[in-house]
């Protein structure tokens, strides 16, 4: 049998959070805010450790690199933002890097497998899927 441990903690957003996501290491989860923030809580202690403006407009989606590292943000904005955690916690609070391919509402992101040379797609309110690679500025729009 396994039992989960639940924490009773004071951690809520002052605003109503869409999107979800936990990194695949089980140590964060993100949401995002209908005002463009992103919260960031540490998992075993439901503490949230982070909250910060990420686009100007809603957080739509929302997902973790394959290693953890690396949070990836779309918005109604059209924007993708990558964070790196590291930097993050740090109290830096500019993207890594910021991809401005779409030109509506992010609606998805998945990320693919690695760090600094992994691909993530991501689809927009356009209907269009776009791949990216981490490691380049290379884009492949499929319309």
């Amino acid at each position: 049998l396994t039992y989960a441990v639940c924490y009773n903690t004071q951690s809520f957003p002052a605003e109503v959070v869409g999107p979800l996501a936990a990194s695949k290491s089980g140590e964060w989860i993100a949401a995002g805010g209908t005002s463009g923030k992103v919260y960031l809580w540490q998992a075993a202690t439901g503490r949230l450790v982070k909250f910060f403006p990420a686009h100007y407009k809603r957080v739509r989606s929302l997902a973790f690199s394959s290693c953890s590292s690396f949070l990836l943000s779309g918005g109604e904005d059209g924007l993708i933002h990558t964070w790196c955690l590291l930097t993050l916690l740090g109290g830096n609070l500019r993207p890594h890097r910021t991809l401005s391919s779409h030109s509506l509402a992010i609606t998805g992101i998945h990320c693919g497998h690695g760090s600094s040379d992994a691909v993530f797609v991501s689809v927009s309110l356009v209907g269009n899927a776009t791949i990216h690679y981490a490691a380049r500025n290379a884009v492949n729009d499929s319309r």
